[in-house]
Formats: structure tokens, C-alpha cells, sequence
């Protein structure tokens, strides 16, 4: 009966021993894993926070470019059209609306919708354009939309954060 007593506790301590062995192997394996989920989870949340920054910075153009056609009949065409007196909402209205740390850009276009907008934090290497018709907001390299807004298109004037863009002959 000792040597039996003597076996279940040998085999006991082994297991016992094993058991802690192995969890303590895999422990570091599962903070790890935690670690790298919770990083995860903070750069989802820090791109959704810069996103969200950078369409506050440029919401409210939309609205004023589109309310200037609902009045007028037609997309404006330049900045002189937002400042001609009668519209309420003039070009250092939407300049004053631009959220600090963010340079917009906006470029009145012939074609429909008859604008686009770019919205550049300045402390990031990426940049956001207004897409399917301001139902969207890409992200994209900010050199990359940068060069072609260079392209595509020239300043017509700058008030504070806000650059007003006319295109060139061969862009839209």
C-alpha cells in the first residue's frame, strides 16, 4: 500500500510540475496575443478618430457649395461667386469653418457635383478626399493627393486654411 501511496503522490508532484511548466510557457504566448490584438485595436480607433477630425475640418462646405446651386441654378465657379454680395455664406464664412491642424482644399469643377474637397491634417502622412458624391471619405497618401491636385489643378486663392482650386485646361 506505501509503494502505491508513494506512486500516486511521484505522480502527483509530476504532473503538478508539468502543469505549471506548461502554463508558464504559455502565458507569454497569450500576452503576447493580448498585446498585439489590444495594438490593434488602438490604431482602428486612432484611424477612425483621424477620419471622423478630418471630415469635421471640411463638413460644412459641402453644404454651402451645394446651397449656392440650389439658390443660384448653377455649380459655382469660382471664389468671386461666393463673395458677390448676395450669397450669405462667403469665402471667409467657409475659411472660418475649417478646423485648425487641417489644410482643405476645394476645387470647383464644371462637372456634377461641381466640387471636390480634400481634407489634409497637417500632423499626418495621410490625407482624405469627399467621394461618391460626399457619401465617402477616402483615405489616401497625403504626397500622393497632393501631386495630384498639382496636376489636375491651380490655386485660385487661399483664405487661412482653406485653398480654393480651379482645374486646369485638361482636367476635369
Amino acid at each position: 500500500m506505501k509503494s502505491y501511496f508513494r506512486l500516486f503522490i511521484s505522480i502527483t508532484a509530476i504532473a503538478t510540475l508539468f502543469a505549471c511548466s506548461n502554463n508558464e510557457k504559455t502565458q507569454p504566448e497569450v500576452d503576447s496575443q493580448a498585446q498585439t490584438e489590444q495594438t490593434s485595436i488602438r490604431l482602428q480607433q486612432k484611424s477612425r478618430d483621424e477620419k471622423l477630425h478630418a471630415y469635421d475640418a471640411m463638413k460644412s462646405l459641402p453644404r454651402v457649395v451645394q446651397g449656392y446651386k440650389s439658390v443660384y441654378r448653377h455649380w459655382p465657379q469660382s471664389i468671386r461667386d461666393f463673395d458677390n454680395g448676395d450669397y450669405f455664406f462667403d469665402s471667409d464664412y467657409m475659411a472660418e469653418s475649417i478646423n485648425k491642424g487641417f489644410i482643405v482644399y476645394l476645387a470647383l469643377t464644371a462637372n456634377d457635383p461641381g466640387y471636390k474637397l480634400w481634407s489634409l491634417p497637417e500632423r499626418s502622412e495621410y490625407g482624405y478626399q469627399l467621394a461618391e458624391n460626399g457619401r465617402n471619405l477616402a483615405k489616401s497618401n497625403k504626397a500622393q493627393l497632393l501631386a495630384e491636385i498639382e496636376r489636375d489643378y491651380h490655386i485660385e486663392a487661399q483664405k487661412g486654411a482653406l485653398i480654393f482650386l480651379l482645374p486646369n485646361r485638361t482636367a476635369d
